[in-house]
């Protein structure tokens, strides 16, 4: 078996949009690759994204604990990290900084499914944006969670740090 181990080449970004990628390849590519982050779109183009810088990372910590929070007063559902890959409809495999999906929802996930990228779509996702991002690509980004699932159309926020 050849595994897959994504590096930098002469410090010049690769261009992975032109290869496209099952969704066995993107999982061989992530567990080969514990210490990177990758999203998949629909059409098969393995997306790598950057680290975050600390400011952004406390910002979106302080957005999960609130998040965390909330849930563990109420017991409606389950929280996710911004490490929590979830598979959409459309066969698109993203993550959100962070996500909330209904409990009755999480529980309808097999035991086995929920150890994969599972087919689930968050009923609420938060995506962070830092100085450097571009919105019309966020937004992009964050439109991805709102493809209508069983129960209802997921919400998403875009939040914005300090200009």
């Amino acid at each position: 078996m050849t595994t897959a181990v994504i590096a930098e080449l002469d410090s010049r970004p690769v261009d992975f949009s032109t290869v496209k990628f099952t969704a066995e390849q993107f999982e061989r590519v992530c567990e080969a690759n514990p210490d990177r982050s990758f999203e998949l779109t629909a059409q098969g183009v393995l997306e790598i994204e950057p680290p975050v810088g600390v400011e952004s990372g406390n910002y979106e910590s302080e957005l999960l604990g609130d998040l965390v929070i909330w849930n563990r007063q109420t017991r409606l559902g389950k929280t996710f990290n911004s490490s929590t890959v979830f598979t959409l409809p459309n066969g698109s495999k993203r993550y959100p900084d962070a996500a909330w999906v209904e409990l009755s929802r999480w529980e309808a996930v097999s035991r086995a499914e929920r150890k994969k990228f599972a087919l689930l779509v968050p009923d609420f996702a938060i995506e962070l944006r830092s100085e450097i991002d571009r919105l019309p690509i966020n937004r992009s980004r964050s439109s991805v969670f709102s493809i209508p699932h069983s129960a209802s159309l997921s919400d998403r926020k875009i939040i914005k740090t300090k200009p």
